[in-house]
């Protein structure tokens, strides 16, 4: 993968992107063994894996061992720079005031104490990293180019955003790799206060209120996709 572009719609905000690496394959002893990830594991949790049916699946026709891990290592995962191409300032410090029209265009703002530095997306080990208050902070979509770091180990493109004005559905994002060829990746984004449960949409988290632009909040439950 070598970048990522943006669709053309102001109504779509991204505050982070992560790219993660698959888990890894390795071999022991000639033995080829791939580590399957689940989520919370705790010892009494249990992992079903389905296997086509076919007598000769096995090496050379013999049988198939699975072992499951405690704890199996998981793909490794890099955050994406988005500060260069950051247009607005949609996460705000509570009590302080902020120029601009913050998230939703209507001077209403992520709360930084209410979402943290960081978010983990549920069920995964993806750690997004948001921009600081006070900056520029998300990208409005406007068909930007998203550089991402380069390694044919990437698997993954993760992006932590959210729409405003309801719900924005099919947004094509174009993935070029390094070979100049493309890929079109269609995702519809819930408005940050109303989840849709769209396909390939999880929620990252959930605020109580927001910021508004003239330093107090708004009882507002917002989300971040």
């Amino acid at each position: 993968m070598y970048f990522a572009a943006l669709p053309n719609n102001e109504n779509v905000g991204i505050l982070s992107a992560v790219v993660a690496k698959a888990p890894a394959i390795t071999v022991d002893d000639g033995i080829a063994s791939l580590v399957l990830g689940t989520t919370n594991l705790t010892g009494v949790d249990v992992m079903a894996l389905t296997i086509v049916n076919e007598s000769n699946i096995g090496a050379g026709g013999g049988p198939l061992t699975f072992y499951f891990a405690d704890q199996p290592e998981k793909g490794s995962t890099t955050s994406v720079a988005l500060s260069s191409i950051a247009t607005t300032g949609g996460i705000s410090r509570d009590g302080h005031s902020f120029s601009g029209d913050g998230f939703d265009g209507d001077g209403n703002a992520y709360s930084w104490e209410a979402l943290g530095s960081s978010k983990i997306l549920r069920g995964t080990s993806v750690n997004f990293k948001l921009g600081l208050p006070g900056q520029p902070n998300v990208v409005v979509a406007n068909g930007q180019t998203i550089q991402v770091p380069q390694g044919s180990s990437y698997t993954t493109l993760n992006l932590a955003g959210a729409a405003i004005n309801g719900g924005q559905e099919n947004q094509p994002l174009t993935l070029t790799f390094t070979d100049n060829s493309t890929a079109v990746w269609t995702q519809s984004f819930s408005d940050w206060g109303s989840p849709q449960n769209y396909g390939h949409e999880a929620i990252v988290s959930t605020q109580a209120y927001c910021d508004t632009a003239a330093g107090g909040q708004g009882q507002f439950t917002n989300h971040v996709y």
